[in-house]
């Protein structure tokens, strides 16, 4: 079978329109896919600055907690020191008393 030289340029052509076509979507692709690419980077960046923030808001809160419970302990260890301490006074304040008693019975 014989092709008429009409007939192979007519197949030239075609063939050239199909590569053109093709190169055309292989562009097509690439640039959606860079495209795609860089958005994804992004919203990586994005994300990752939201964990950041996250976990440093979280140790904040967690220092605060820390601080309220200490807080919270020394003031409900304040009551016990209030009770105790009256006593420590007035056994203190009995003691010098007593000892500038006798202090003051030996100068006599």
């Amino acid at each position: 079978m014989s092709l008429r030289p009409r007939e192979i340029e007519g197949l030239h052509e075609r063939q050239n329109y199909l590569l053109a076509r093709v190169r055309n979507v292989k562009n097509d692709l690439k640039t959606g896919l860079s495209t795609e690419e860089q958005q994804r980077k992004e919203e990586d960046q994005k994300l990752d600055a939201m964990m950041k923030e996250a976990v440093i808001g979280g140790i904040h809160i967690e220092l605060m907690g820390l601080a309220f419970l200490i807080f919270g302990v020394l003031l409900g260890t304040i009551p016990e020191i209030l009770v105790v301490l009256p006593a420590w006074v007035y056994s203190s304040v009995q003691s010098a008393l007593a000892f500038f008693d006798a202090l003051l019975l030996a100068a006599n």
